[in-house]
């Protein structure tokens, strides 16, 4: 008997309590100023579409799909989607990563040709059943939505109709096409030194003779400027005209490769004019390395200084005594007489009423948030995507005021005169240029050099290629010690533009990134009595608070004394461990304090715990904790109240008990939701009545209470597909299977979890609530179950339009057959055999098709 399955998976991610932000043609600057990843669709296939229309967004990170529909079907005329009968609605329908945002010009069109002034009511709802409208017509165009706080909530659809019958009739037409989340994202501008410059308004920067300033910015210099002049001007407050009325409070100029004097080459220049007297530094560091820098020009006191990377590089006493302000606008990446355009990279430009010292500009360059305080201006260029497709946006906002930016002449699009990724260290083992970590290329070659701690952390982010990595050659006491706000990501191939590119599919595969703690390279997976003394205590420590974690497979930690050390140590923070792997270490994770946050993680195979959480709060979902040598979960209180929670989660396979609480004074409260904990030495042992469990839409070892959505832990099997053996000694003698703790097909599991609060992914990122209601455990199930049809012939002709279809004994597809799937995935199975004859169509959303033969599984509760 052998399965034939074909599926389409459109792969989500999370999102938000209920605030869904609107906006409108006036407003339209403050969505774009929202940042985040966003697919833009601008064009589309002229001519009558399939309804529906269904567009995939091109991102492994944010991969996502929606489908357009409407009665009587769509036509797509002048890069617009168009109902192809006159006032009837359009439906969108999202299946998507994180769908947060929207946005779409609404306009009514005549079946001859031009706009008409009826309305059009857009209108976003989300999974929580939250939804909010907005009006857009030919004079309001712009409609926006997007979804802030509640990180579980996102949108689901949007609906647009008109409100009333539309005079004259009118086809309903949205035509540029946003859709994305609202996540920060690490984003520079990039200038193409021909004609690119953003343009502030001339109040900005504006100061007096002797007033205290200060200007700083991050710059990354291409070495070869194409301006034909030997200076290029990175921000200016000057219309480049000398003379009385002339004056200007500060330019920050690059000396490119033509500068008349050749030891000033690479360097910057930072000046300020009263007209007649021009006041200058020019630093002693070059800057045309190819690295990002850190620049601030201060004036203070009557004099002014310049600082590079934090340190003095040169001041002088202001002899600039005329008035230096002046009605020219500040602009970056050009002098304001339109020449001396800037080639290269600028980030994090700030405005200060007050001249800063030298300790504050050493601290704050490091940090995404300065300190606000006479802060007059910021622009981070946050609001672009990396490299992708930012053609509707015109303005950089002002992240503290109302003094935004106007972009001209910027490409908008690909990898230069456009949004790309700003300042990352890249980490890389067989990268072998100059190891300064400025880009794949150059990256450092061991990811210590990447960690180096500042005052804040949290604006340059750490992407690590694939391969193995050891933090220390040989002495196993020293970690990798994450510096607080810094975000470091493994899982790349080491060829990605941003983190846009990073496929979360192949992490633990093809781009696996491990951090060893195996320095002498000589263990044998999950043998732990043999050279195993030499091995890192703690290869990972995390005691400062805002780190995210993302992307790792952590191994081999060795500690003989379970009191101490673990693969990964979490002290008092609010730490994020996401999309991990923790495995064949004396013990997991260890928390000890703090709130952190563990989500798409497994935990499998160490010798003890798999998480220790120690007199502390936390928060797990969509992990799976199986197969480890003690408790899945080990509980410490000594004092005080905690309160751990754990969603959409599966602890399995574990030698000792499933949640072990271990109470010596204080109070724990333990909620599980859509939670799966089986096959354990036991499923929950509690030490205390103080502790305090809550169980709802979850299968609990042992739990008989079928209430509040529950299943009876004693008679009902979760029906994993291929478990292991409870302990870690079968993976001793294959380590590559970990057993696979998906559901079967009849798993009683399946559907019976709850929607409400949930991510929208599963352990495997694909998408939650595949037949309407989320499945208990870490994987959600994405088929039907076997037809019982023993028929030895069937014949299906025409359209199947269903999540699901169940096949016959022999089943065949007539060459007129189309299976669409406008729910996101069609799962077809067979129990013998499947003819595709020619002909034969298959279309989803999402930008794969699987077409998948297996065998029967043998399935019973």
């Amino acid at each position: 008997m052998k399965n034939l399955t074909i599926i389409f998976l459109a792969l989500f991610t999370c999102a938000a309590q209920a605030q869904i932000t609107t906006y409108d043609n006036a407003t339209q600057s403050s969505f774009f100023g929202i940042g985040g990843y966003s697919f833009t669709q601008t064009s589309f296939p002229d001519g009558v579409q399939t309804n529906p229309y269904v567009v995939s967004g091109p991102s492994p990170q944010n991969d996502f799909s929606y489908s357009i529909s409407a009665v009587g079907g769509i036509t797509n005329r002048s890069a617009a989607i168009s109902t192809n009968t006159i006032n009837t609605p359009i439906t969108i329908q999202f299946r998507g990563n994180n769908i947060r945002k929207f946005a779409c010009q609404a306009i009514a069109r005549l079946a001859g040709g031009g706009s008409a002034t009826n309305n059009i009511l857009l209108t976003a709802t989300t999974n929580l059943g939250n939804s909010v409208s907005r009006t857009g017509n030919s004079t309001n165009a712009f409609v926006g939505f997007s979804v802030t706080q509640n990180q579980d909530e996102y949108i689901v659809s949007i609906s647009a109709t008109f409100p009333t019958t539309p005079n004259p009739a009118s086809f309903l037409t949205l035509t540029e096409i946003i859709v994305g989340d609202n996540t920060p994202q690490n984003v520079a501008l990039n200038f193409d030194g021909v004609n690119d410059y953003v343009e502030i308004p001339s109040t900005v920067g504006n100061f007096t003779t002797l007033q205290n300033f200060t200007v700083t910015c991050w710059i990354k210099a291409d070495p070869t400027q194409t301006s034909g002049t030997t200076e290029n001007d990175i921000v200016s407050k000057w219309n480049g005209l000398s003379g009385a009325g002339n004056g200007f409070p500060f330019i920050i100029r690059y000396l490119n490769n033509t500068n008349v004097t050749v030891a000033n080459r690479g360097k910057i220049l930072v000046g300020k004019s009263d007209g007649t007297t021009f006041s200058t530094i020019t630093s002693t560091t070059s800057v045309n390395d190819g690295r990002w820098h850190h620049v601030a020009f201060v004036s203070e006191s009557g004099g002014v200084k310049l600082y590079i990377n934090g340190n003095l590089e040169g001041s002088l006493t202001n002899i600039s005594l005329n008035e230096t302000t002046n009605t020219t606008p500040l602009q970056i990446g050009r002098r304001g007489n339109g020449q001396n355009h800037f080639k290269g990279e600028i980030d994090e430009v700030r405005i200060w009423n007050i001249g800063k010292n030298a300790t504050d500009i050493a601290n704050e360059r490091f940090c995404k948030k300065p300190n606000p305080s006479n802060l007059q201006a910021a622009y981070n260029f946050n609001n672009g995507v990396p490299n992708g497709t930012n053609t509707l946006i015109i303005q950089i906002p002002d992240a503290v005021g109302t003094n935004n930016g106007t972009l001209n002449n910027f490409a908008k699009t690909g990898d230069a005169s456009n949004f790309v990724t700003g300042q990352v260290k890249y980490v890389k083992g067989n990268a072998t240029g100059s190891n300064n970590g400025s880009s794949w290329q150059n990256a450092f070659n061991n990811l210590q050099s990447a960690l180096p701690a500042n005052t804040c952390n949290d604006l340059v982010e750490v992407y690590v290629a694939t391969g193995t990595y050891k933090p220390a050659a040989s002495d196993i006491y020293i970690s990798y010690d994450i510096p607080s706000g810094m975000q470091i990501y493994g899982g790349f191939a080491g060829t990605e533009k941003s983190i846009n590119q990073r496929n979360l599919a192949l992490i633990h595969s093809t781009n696996k990134t491990t951090l060893s703690s195996d320095l002498g390279g000589n263990d044998t997976p999950f043998n732990f009595n043999t050279n195993r003394d030499e091995n890192s205590r703690t290869p990972v420590l995390i005691n400062a608070s805002n780190v995210v974690f993302d992307g790792f497979t952590v191994s081999g930690q060795t500690n003989n004394l379970r009191t101490s050390g673990a693969s990964i140590r979490i002290a008092g923070t609010n730490a994020t461990i996401k999309n991990s792997r923790v495995t064949d270490n004396s013990k997991g994770i260890w928390i000890q304090g703090g709130n952190p946050t563990i989500a798409y993680c497994s935990i499998l195979g160490n010798l003890n715990e798999g998480i220790i959480i120690d007199n502390s709060s936390a928060i797990i979902k969509e992990s799976l904790i199986a197969n480890n040598g003690t408790n899945g979960i080990l509980f410490y209180v000594d004092g005080g109240s905690e309160q751990t929670t754990i969603t959409n989660s599966t602890i399995t396979a574990n030698a000792g008990i499933g949640i072990l609480s271990s109470l010596f004074d204080g109070s724990l409260t333990t909620t599980l939701k859509n939670c799966i904990i089986y096959d354990n030495s036991e499923g929950i042992f509690n030490d205390a009545l103080s502790t305090n469990n809550t169980f709802t839409y979850s299968l609990v070892q042992g739990f008989t209470s079928t209430a509040n959505g529950n299943l009876n832990g004693h008679t009902v099997d979760p029906q994993f597909v291929s478990p292991l053996p409870s302990g870690f000694g079968s993976l001793t003698a294959n380590p590559n299977n970990f057993g696979d703790y998906r559901l079967k097909w009849c798993s009683l599991a399946i559907g019976a979890g709850t929607n409400t609060g949930i991510i929208p992914l599963d352990l495997d990122r694909n998408p939650r609530n595949f037949g309407g209601t989320a499945d208990m455990g870490a994987y959600e199930f994405l088929g039907n179950t076997p037809s019982p049809t023993n028929a030895t012939s069937s014949n299906i002709t025409g359209t199947i339009d269903s999540p699901t279809y169940a096949g016959g004994a022999i089943q065949t597809l007539s060459s007129d057959a189309k299976i669409i799937a406008p729910a996101g995935a069609i799962d077809f199975k067979a129990p013998n055999a499947i003819t595709l004859n020619p002909g034969f169509e298959a279309r989803g959303m999402s930008s794969y098709f699987k077409a998948q033969i297996g065998a029967n599984s043998i399935c019973s509760n």
